[in-house]
């Protein structure tokens, strides 16, 4: 047949359509078809090894299908149904529930990345975007970033965001395995890494990070190739007023930002800092670069479905006006490098 590799997926669920031929998943059978399906993979992938075929079977599938099997034949054992992660009505994601101290066997974030049709940059199929292309961020600096970082951590530790636990498509593993799986990977000669087989010291653990949506106020991203510091290289200017919002959280949250002003223009410029109209801070940088992070309670986030922030400050200039041979004539007040809203504390 010319086929030489063979994928056997843990698919999603999506609304049947009219017409169509729809299928359900292999663990929403009745438990002798799951058995027969479950042997019939086996023995399919038996076959495949001793011919010498290429095949791969992700872990979820097999984990979904044994833990459903165990639910319907041994009524008698308490156990979790399928975790379902909150999905559109009538789509949702076929995964296993986690036993105590396991962490995904996944080197997604080492080997592996996505990028979609709207520029965004995806560590697999099932996270959410950890970079746009289109916000001035390069591949590499994307890759790099403080984003990717903190996943990796997380992956080797076991502390997991939200996406990862409710992955259909890995298999469960230690966090010692996992380290060692990396290290491989990185140094197939030695297998070894600078961490000497000790799990990485962490100050901060991310544990999901909401999309942010720009509003008005923006200008459009700029980046310098030749700042050696990759988190200081791609920024978006702000005019007097910038807004931006994220979904409501419902809950505590984190907000930071990092950004710069100009103190050769300015020695008294201020930055003012708004959540749902609300004055949260305002603050005069001591230097030209900044960072400050606020620990938010729900009642900050509102009542409506997504939360609007605001950024000002007291001192703009426009380039053409104050800089000789200069022909932009934007309005400008500060750059604005990272804006992080979402789950983060500090490791014990």
């Amino acid at each position: 047949m010319g086929v030489r590799h063979f994928n056997f997926c843990n698919l999603t669920r999506y609304p049947d359509v009219a017409g169509a031929f729809n299928v359900n998943h292999i663990s929403e059978m009745d438990p002798a078809s799951m058995i027969a399906a479950r042997n019939a993979i086996r023995s399919t992938c038996a076959f495949l090894d001793r011919s010498g075929i290429e095949f791969q079977i992700q872990a979820g599938l097999l984990d979904a299908l044994e833990e459903k099997i165990e639910q319907k034949t041994r009524a008698e054992r308490q156990t979790e149904p399928l975790r379902r992660a909150p999905e559109a009505p009538g789509v949702h994601r076929y995964t296993t529930r986690r036993q105590q101290g396991l962490t995904r066997n996944c080197l997604d974030p080492w080997s592996f990345l996505l990028i979609n049709s709207r520029r965004e940059v995806l560590p697999c199929c099932w996270h959410h975007p950890v970079g746009h292309l289109g916000f001035g961020q390069s591949l590499r600096g994307i890759l790099n970033g403080t984003q990717m970082r903190i996943l990796r951590q997380q992956l080797l530790t076991g502390e997991l965001p939200l996406d990862c636990r409710e992955c259909p498509t890995r298999g469960w593993i230690s966090p010692e395995s996992l380290q060692k799986r990396v290290n491989r990977y990185r140094h197939p000669v030695t297998g070894r890494l600078p961490l000497h087989g000790k799990p990485p010291s962490l100050k901060v653990i991310t544990r999901s990070h909401y999309p942010v949506e720009y509003g008005k106020g923006w200008h459009n991203a700029e980046e310098n190739p030749g700042i050696a510091d990759q988190e200081w290289r791609a920024w978006h200017w702000t005019g007097r007023s910038a807004e931006f919002s994220i979904p409501n959280p419902h809950h505590d949250f984190t907000f930071l930002i990092r950004g710069s002003v100009d103190k050769r223009k300015f020695s008294d410029q201020t930055v003012s800092i708004r959540v749902e109209d609300e004055l949260l801070d305002t603050f005069s940088p001591q230097s030209a670069r900044f960072q400050r992070e606020y620990r938010l309670p729900a009642m900050k986030a509102g009542r409506k479905p997504s939360t609007t922030f605001r950024i000002e400050t007291n001192r703009v200039f426009i380039p053409a006006l104050t800089e000789p041979g200069s022909l932009d004539h934007r309005e400008l007040g500060l750059q604005v490098y990272e804006l992080f809203l979402g789950e983060r504390e500090l490791a014990r």
